[in-house]
């Protein structure tokens, strides 16, 4: 018997008691009581409160395996996450959710999964694997599935498509949640989407969005990530309606949690723009807890597990220890030791490319010829780029850089060719992390440094690359192409060390390389590029570069 003397949350999370939590293995024997115990940890100064749960999140952004990034969030509280990993079930289907769910098994961190709903993103892309409705019902039987993943096939929702309804019907026989991704969406249309049994949405960027989807039923999971934060813009919806909202990162990066956090991050946030803190303590445990049903999470009370988070303060949300099922896993900076498995050869063996010459990578063209710019981040333009008599050459005084896709997961070949403005640098940038089928991404300034940095991503396995004048450095994501076993700290030195470099040759962009990973995801307006080719997203099609 293991005793907590601590200021203990309510099991109704509304009121702290001054009493002692008494844990008998991995769950709460009693709260309050005389009973003997073994170990006694004496709180009294501090809050003790349930662990955290991120309710939507991709590992794979983090660029993290999920032992890692276990390493990372523990001691910021986060005990438990709800993962969607379209990201590696586009590389490696199944096998990939199976890796990621056995990675985490030996860690305090509790990781559920929704199966992903959209793989392929499109059929405009080749991706490594598709899934049908068999497949989400063969993931449906994993005891960690907790739900579907974020629809992101709205339109096909709205118009009764039968692909997608089938699998939301898969997730109904199996009684899971069924989350959302509708940004924008409004209406009658909104209205079609939530009637197919759409309980989420973690899109919203202003509040009268979140009100009107709010107001018909729908969970409101407010999204602060690393790049895409919307805590701001919506956390007066929170009164409104507080046993309906969450706290989600969706993608957070490794030097975000180093420098402020996770999940203790958005409660820090949020308290100082005046959100009760036991109502923003409830957004992320007792609300993701109730709501994707995950069994003795999300209070302190008799029967549930005793994962708790010891904290100094309801303020800075400042981490003294934590819990994980009956176990002290981190105290005052000392963290717990655990480990991952091994990745199997096939995760690690992702990239998959025939052999190509430069040339390969022009745009062939005898005389001048007015193109297609994709102008980054959402902006498309045309102009006038000069033929050399065979090739169109790059325009490096107006900033207009060849963009190339190259698929990697099926020796197809493919390579979609376009140009794209807004980088201005010397050299070439190539990654594997190109949302959401995560084939080969490249942008040079010239097109022998773009085949040395796709070649050098064909000798490590996957990651980030730049290369200038025959120098080269890299980020090795050696699994799926998307992730590193390496630690947070790791990863984040190697990102930053590639920032400056790539800065240091011109280039404005703050996150390069992920403005890099977005060209590739032909469901955001207006230009994208895949392995088929330049994808006019609005009209939906596949556009020559050249414009007519």
């Amino acid at each position: 018997m293991i005793k907590i003397k601590a200021k203990v949350l309510n099991a109704e999370g509304t009121d702290f008691l001054d009493t002692s939590v008494y844990i008998q293995g991995e769950k709460i024997f009693s709260i309050g009581g005389e009973y003997k115990a073994e170990k006694t940890y004496d709180f009294s100064d501090f809050y003790l409160i349930p662990g955290f749960i991120d309710a939507h999140i991709h590992i794979e952004s983090s660029m993290m395996v999920p032992s890692q990034f276990s390493r990372a969030v523990l001691p910021h509280g986060t005990l438990a996450v709800v993962t969607d990993p379209h990201e590696i079930a586009n590389v490696n289907g199944i096998q990939g959710i199976e890796f990621m769910i056995k990675d985490s098994e030996k860690t305090p961190l509790e990781v559920f999964f929704t199966a992903p709903s959209c793989v392929p993103a499109t059929d405009m892309e080749t991706s490594g694997a598709r899934f049908g409705w068999e497949e989400i019902q063969i993931l449906m039987e994993h005891p960690r599935c907790v739900g579907l993943g974020e629809v992101m096939n709205f339109p096909g929702v709205v118009n009764r498509e039968p692909e997608i309804m089938k699998k939301i019907s898969v997730a109904k026989k199996f009684g899971k949640v069924i989350d959302g991704h509708c940004p924008g969406l409004t209406g009658e249309d909104l209205k079609k989407y939530i009637s197919a049994g759409i309980q989420s949405d973690h899109e919203c960027t202003s509040l009268e969005e979140a009100r009107e989807k709010a107001s018909l039923g729908m969970h409101i999971m407010i999204r602060e990530g690393s790049s895409m934060r919307n805590l701001e813009s919506l956390y007066q919806i929170i009164p409104e309606c507080p046993d309906r909202c969450m706290f989600v990162s969706d993608d957070i990066h490794p030097e975000t949690i180093l420098e402020d956090g996770h999940l203790d991050r958005i409660l820090r946030k949020a308290v100082k723009l005046g959100v009760e803190p036991l109502t923003a303590i409830r957004l992320v445990t007792l609300n993701p807890a109730k709501y994707f049903s995950l069994p003795g999470l999300g209070k302190i009370e008799k029967g549930f597990y005793a994962s708790f988070v010891v904290l100094e303060d309801l303020e800075d949300f400042k981490v003294h220890a934590v819990f994980s099922k009956g176990q002290l896993v981190y105290k005052e900076k000392l963290l717990k030791t655990f480990s991952g498995i091994k990745p199997p050869e096939e995760i690690k063996s992702s990239v998959n490319i025939k052999p190509f010459q430069t040339n390969d990578l022009k745009i062939k063209a005898k005389e001048r010829k007015k193109v297609h710019i994709i102008v980054v981040p959402d902006e498309r333009e045309t102009d006038w780029l000069e033929s050399d008599g065979e090739i169109l050459v790059p325009d490096k005084e107006k900033d207009i850089l060849p963009a190339i896709v190259m698929e990697r997961h099926r020796f197809t070949g493919n390579t979609g060719k376009g140009f794209v403005k807004g980088f201005q640098i010397k050299g070439a940038l190539a990654s594997t992390v190109a949302h959401d089928s995560h084939n080969i991404v490249c942008v040079g300034s010239n097109y022998q440094d773009m085949k040395r940095a796709i070649e050098k991503i064909k000798e490590i396995g996957g990651g980030l690359v730049y290369t200038n004048n025959g120098k080269t450095e890299c980020l090795e994501l050696r699994i799926s192409g998307l992730m590193s076993d390496q630690s947070a700290e790791e990863i984040s030195e190697k990102l930053k060390s590639l920032h400056t470099l790539v800065r240091e040759s011109g280039c404005p962009l703050e996150s390069p390389f992920m403005v890099l990973a977005f060209l590739a995801l032909p469901v955001i307006p207006k230009l994208k590029i895949t392995d088929k080719g330049l994808v006019d997203v609005e009209k939906f099609q596949i556009i020559n570069p050249i414009a007519e």
